[in-house]
């Protein structure tokens, strides 16, 4: 299963609730999605419902092969306006300027190594226009020296840092929980320290790792799992 931040809402949803959150001054509301989707196609509209300014977040997990187009990647999100209109194609992240009803769905680019239907699950995250990020978790793998490299990145409230390297096939492996310092803004992260420097920017489909050591140096878009910004 291909780990993806992407908006979503599919051909079965089980979860067909309303989005809504009150207004930009409370905190973060979150709706549990799951469901399916057709290989090459979107799935039916999940609606979203704000009270003002606003940033829409999806989080998503895909059965879906890791190809696909450059500009879309495997499964990507649309963001629509109330009459269904597309506002946005491919982010997984969308900065609402009014309140009002918006949809999120989530797309597939046509893979013949993909079976007719797709399941995903996930969950819409509505937050303040400018809600502070200080947390980056998770384990992301790119496509690297002709391997999967792992990234473990684990930054916390209060100031705990830790991440690790791994390519398995080179024997490569580094990390450090000590001695880190952690930069996180709404789309990117960056962790220096011990002579490593790690930076994580953007979410889902377009996320994308770069990392440099004196030692070993490995970059790349997000190919399997996420690191998740918040």
């Amino acid at each position: 299963m291909r780990a993806l931040r992407a908006g979503s809402a599919l051909a079965v949803l089980a979860v067909a609730a309303l989005a809504t959150f009150a207004g930009p001054g409370l905190a973060a509301q979150t709706v549990s999605i799951n469901g399916s989707m057709p290989n090459g196609g979107c799935g039916p509209v999940q609606p979203v419902s704000i009270a003002g300014p606003s940033r829409i977040v999806v989080h998503v997990s895909a059965t879906a092969a890791e190809n696909g187009p450059p500009a879309t990647g495997a499964v990507y999100t649309q963001i629509l306006n109330s009459l269904g209109a597309v506002l946005a194609s491919g982010p997984t992240e969308y900065k609402a300027a009014t309140g009002g009803s918006y949809g999120v769905r989530v797309c597939s680019a046509a893979n013949s190594e993909n079976p007719s239907v797709l399941q995903y699950s996930g969950d819409i995250a509505l937050l303040p226009p400018a809600a502070l990020v200080s947390t980056a978790t998770g384990k992301a793998g790119v496509r690297a020296h002709a391997t999967i490299v792992w990234f473990t990145v684990n930054v916390k409230k209060g100031g705990q840092v830790s991440m690790r390297v791994d390519d398995a096939l080179h024997k490569v492996h580094l990390g450090a929980s000590a001695g880190l310092k952690a930069i996180v803004s709404v789309n990117k992260v960056t962790i220096t320290g011990k002579g490593m420097t790690l930076v994580v920017t953007g979410h889902g489909v377009q996320q994308h790792v770069a990392f440099h050591s004196r030692t070993y140096n490995a970059s790349g878009q997000v190919a399997r799992g996420a690191i998740t910004i918040a």
